[in-house]
């Protein structure tokens, strides 16, 4: 009983450590830009399942904003969940925030109400913001 209580704690830690995700696929997205610049921030909320997008952006010096949801293509939401973010490792908690720079937030929400914030590369970031950037804009 004792190994098996060891194991579970290992595991868990692993879990923890490592960005396990055994979760499934994701129901929602949210990418998030915060930026020392007002035009460089941004914030995006995509649903899966009925490609509703909110959110607001920048281009260039305007801001464009979509507070109530709007329906997009569904071919733009084929092509973020052809990313396989489910398969992301977790982004690590940081130390310190950022006091002179940008930090980009993406986080899946599932299902059963649990979010998972995920670590990406910067060209999966920039794919991400374009696909939704295109669709808050109309460009």
């Amino acid at each position: 009983m004792k190994k098996l209580r060891v194991m579970v704690m290992a595991l868990s830690l692993c879990t923890m450590l490592f960005g396990c995700s055994a979760k499934g696929p994701w129901q929602s997205l949210t990418y998030h830009v915060t930026s020392s610049v007002m035009t460089e921030g941004c914030h995006f909320y995509l649903s899966r399942d009925d490609g509703m997008l909110s959110g607001y952006c920048y281009d260039g010096e305007v801001e464009y904003r979509q507070d109530e949801a709007k329906q997009i293509p569904a071919e733009t939401v084929e092509a973020i969940v052809a990313m396989e973010l489910e398969n992301a490792s977790t982004a690590r908690g940081k130390l310190f925030g950022v006091l002179d720079g940008t930090e980009v937030t993406v986080t899946l929400g599932y299902p059963d109400g649990s979010e998972r914030k995920i670590s990406l590369s910067a060209e999966q970031q920039a794919q991400i913001f374009r696909l939704l950037q295109k669709e808050l804009v109309g460009k």
